[in-house]
């Protein structure tokens, strides 16, 4: 299972006066799954995403 986080991540940046290009946006989310990938709980991760990125 993979999840595609692009607009999650842009709003998290945004928030928090980070800006990042569409490459650094898509390795933050390959980063993501491969955290999933490892066995990490998917809705973990949406609730913690701020802290991960």
């Amino acid at each position: 299972m993979s999840l595609n986080l692009y607009s999650i991540i842009i709003k998290v940046l945004n928030e928090n006066g980070h800006e990042a290009n569409l490459e650094q946006i898509g390795r933050i989310n390959d980063s993501i799954n491969s955290l999933i990938a490892r066995g990490i709980n998917p809705e973990w991760i949406k609730s913690n995403i701020e802290v991960l990125i």
